[in-house]
């Protein structure tokens, strides 16, 4: 028998996050289908801006987590698993999933979009060998050295941004005439001493047998090569939505044209995010789709909350016992909140062994802002929701901060 549940969301980045926090708030029982990792692409942006709750910026691995616990502690509920397939069955939609199928009144289609990529020789070889389409993984790799970045627009600029102070020269490469993105990302990234910027360029090859060594473009003055190391293409992006196939008519961009309540002309069915058309692909307006989410009968209006109920961590000192990474203190630390078994469990990562310091300090945390948590550490294996230890402790003491070391 099919899971019943008010509004169904499909997908785990802000969006979709957004709506099934204002959903939940609405009094209407939610899932939330987050698919492989909480966040998607905000994932890999090292600081998002433009968030009237945060004026300094806020990274997207601490914003996503963030608000899903807003939505849990809600009562949304969350799934690891992603949509296979939707349809129509009378007044429901019906969702199939790996775990089963789960019937809605209304269903928010937010499961965003991927990075294209370039298509061009070298690149899928050479993928995870100096290619990437994530500088806050990759960059450290990188040190001291020279890349290229792939694209004009703010995706690629925020990369650049990340990158600098890093390697040691970045040289951007993009078809356009100029560059797209905010402005602001623009002055900071070509204002850099490190930063080199090419207008009017078709890359061609991605060089290298097992790692990269250079790439190779297109200009008016000819073909070129230039010796890098690394390659970061930030190119555009492609919807997700192969389990909508034959459901919904695409735009020529292949995303959901909607009306101004995110409707998509199909009753009960609601498109938010980067997936719809028209979609500014900024953290701000995804986040903007998601702050009124449907009902089964109608659009829920929901004032947006100027006091979020959110639990932010206060500047804590990372102690790095082995010295390297280098110490890091003033680091912004959020818990990341999941559900199992039916109950919300924080999940504090550490990247440091043996780091007792740490410890105490983000039990000090849990003690002065949520004493209502158990705070036990746990030494995690290869899977949070995996270890045994973890449901053991959930299940005896409810609600949980698990806090691991050496993740």
């Amino acid at each position: 028998m099919a899971e019943k549940q008010d509004i169904l969301v499909i997908g785990g980045g802000i969006a979709g996050l957004t709506a099934g926090l204002h959903a939940a708030r609405a009094g209407k029982t939610t899932r939330i289908l987050i698919g492989a990792a909480l966040g998607g692409n905000l994932l890999s942006i090292e600081k998002i801006e433009g968030l009237s709750d945060y004026p300094d910026g806020v990274a997207g691995f601490e914003l996503c987590p963030t608000i899903q616990m807003g939505a849990a502690e809600a009562g949304a509920t969350f799934s690891m698993v992603e949509a296979d397939n939707i349809t129509r069955e009378g007044d429901l939609w019906r969702v199939r999933t790996a775990e089963g199928d789960i019937e809605a009144g209304a269903v928010i289609l937010a499961s965003g979009t991927s990075f294209r990529r370039l298509g061009v020789p070298g690149e899928d070889r050479l993928f995870g060998r100096g290619v990437s389409q994530c500088a806050s993984c990759d960059a450290p790799l990188l040190r001291d050295k020279r890349v290229v970045v792939v694209g004009g627009g703010d995706s690629a600029m925020q990369e650049a941004l990340t990158l600098i102070g890093i390697v040691s020269h970045i040289t951007i490469l993009t078809d356009g005439e100029t560059l797209t993105a905010q402005q602001s990302f623009i002055d900071r990234v070509t204002g850099n001493g490190s930063v080199e910027v090419k207008t009017g360029v078709t890359v061609e090859e991605i060089l290298g047998e097992t790692v990269v060594e250079g790439v190779r473009y297109w200009d008016e003055s000819g073909a070129a090569d230039i010796e890098v190391e690394g390659v970061f293409v930030f190119v555009g992006m492609t919807p997700n939505a192969a389990y909508l196939d034959g459901l919904i008519v695409f735009d020529p961009q292949g995303k959901i044209p909607v009306d101004e309540a995110m409707a998509t002309g199909l009753p009960g069915l609601f498109a938010a995010g980067t997936l719809r058309a028209s979609a500014a692909c900024r953290a701000t307006a995804s986040a903007e789709d998601g702050g009124s989410p449907p009902s089964p009968q109608s659009v829920i209006s929901a004032a947006r909350d100027t006091n979020r109920e959110v639990f932010m961590a206060d500047r804590i000192t990372v102690h790095d016992p082995r010295g390297y990474p280098p110490k890091v203190t003033g680091k912004r630390l959020a818990p990341r909140a999941q559900s199992l078994d039916g109950k919300v469990v924080y999940l504090v990562d550490c990247l440091f062994d043996n780091s007792d310091v740490f410890m105490d300090e983000m039990r000090d945390w849990f003690a002065e802002h949520m004493p209502g948590v158990e705070t036990p550490v746990i030494k995690p294996r290869e899977s949070w929701v995996d270890d045994p230890d973890m449901r053991a402790v959930v299940a005896e003491k409810g609600d949980a901060a698990i806090l691991g070391v050496g993740l």
